[in-house]
């Protein structure tokens, strides 16, 4: 998994598997500051080129971030739920905030702070939710989730159902790195 850069703030990053129905991750980036590495049970975050900011008890992502979660995941092929506190004080782009695959090639799921959630294989065969939303500037935390079961894609901000998505993909492409 990576997280690409994006400039926002993550307080919290979280992955729930629902066939297991437990959390797989959770990281709180509270007194994150300087450190290159984080654990939450058997998965570790890195940031590879710089140390990690932290920002008002956040994470700050900035241009140039590159920051993988390692671990072995269950398989991610009908359903699972990713979520995160956003902090937006100004335009945020679209770069995902948490992905897993190659950029440009097969990425199992990509989640932005748009919000965005949907699966790509190549560059254009895009499925899933994606089509530019972005949230309103607010200067305050927003919790984003996004969640895949069989061919249905849900984003939720702050508890709200944002939009929907049903697709012919009942399955995720299988796993990637």
């Amino acid at each position: 998994m990576q997280i690409k850069h994006t400039f926002l703030f993550v307080c919290t990053l979280g992955m729930l598997h629902s066939a297991y129905s437990s959390e797989q991750f959770h990281f709180n980036f509270k007194n994150c500051n300087g450190k290159s590495h984080l654990t939450s049970g058997n998965y570790t975050l890195t940031s590879a080129r710089v140390p990690l900011l932290e920002q008002q008890g956040a994470l700050r992502l900035a241009p140039g971030a590159e920051i993988a979660i390692s671990g072995k995941l269950p398989a991610l092929t009908q359903s699972f739920t990713v979520t995160g506190w956003i902090l937006n004080k100004r335009n945020i782009d679209l770069s995902p905030i948490l992905s897993r695959g190659s950029w440009g090639k097969e990425q199992q799921f990509v989640f932005t702070a748009g919000p965005e959630l949907y699966t790509q294989k190549g560059k254009w065969q895009v499925t899933g939710l994606r089509g530019g939303n972005k949230l309103a500037i607010s200067g305050t935390w927003k919790h984003i989730a996004g969640t895949f079961e069989a061919g249905t894609w849900k984003l939720y901000v702050d508890g709200k159902l944002h939009s929907v998505q049903k697709s012919n993909l009942s399955r995720l492409p299988g796993e990637t790195g």
